[in-house]
């Protein structure tokens, strides 16, 4: 699937899971192009994505009392590039992996206390997620506030208050 393809995809899907949240889409979006690629940068390819529908790369914790997988996959850590077994989140649709990325930083105190919710753009917003350790890649947010400017995602940063858009909502096809 094309990044563009991927975008149309999954836009909808995007919009509904963070109306109302503080969230940007635009930012959501990039990661979910980010996380879900395959080593050839394909969106929605990975082994992840297509065989649990986990478009962010969400490892299961503790916590976590919905399905999982272990997969193989890559780290920063002290410095280095290593591969390491992961235990992840699966889920039944796709429309879940989106809702549960906004669950996951509303119920980790780490990001709201690196100012996610507070952010007033796309970029700032992919700084915090960064500082609050979403990713051990240390150029993470780059790679995002590059393909929002790339693909001018921000076109998804639509108003919580836009009528036309919330009206329209239900009709947009959802996967």
């Amino acid at each position: 699937m094309k990044r563009t393809e991927y975008i149309e995809t999954y836009g909808p899907l995007v919009i509904k899971a963070v109306r109302r949240t503080k969230l940007f889409a635009s930012l959501m979006m990039a990661q979910a192009i980010l996380e879900s690629a395959d080593s050839d940068g394909i969106p929605g390819n990975s082994m992840l994505t297509r065989k649990a529908k986990n478009h962010f790369g969400i490892k299961a914790d503790l916590y976590w009392n919905g399905l999982r997988i272990t997969l193989s996959t890559h780290e920063v850590i002290n410095g280095e590039r290593k591969q390491v077994d992961a235990e992840f989140r699966a889920y039944e649709t796709d429309l879940d992996s989106f809702q549960d990325r906004v669950r996951f930083l509303k119920q980790n105190k780490r990001y709201k206390s690196h100012g996610v919710f507070e952010a007033k753009t796309p970029a700032a917003q992919a700084q915090a997620l960064q500082e609050a350790g979403y990713a051990t890649d240390p150029h993470y947010a780059q790679k995002l506030i590059q393909l929002m400017d790339k693909h001018n995602l921000y076109t998804l940063d639509l108003s919580d208050e836009d009528p036309e858009l919330w009206g329209m909502l239900p009709l947009m096809s959802v996967q």
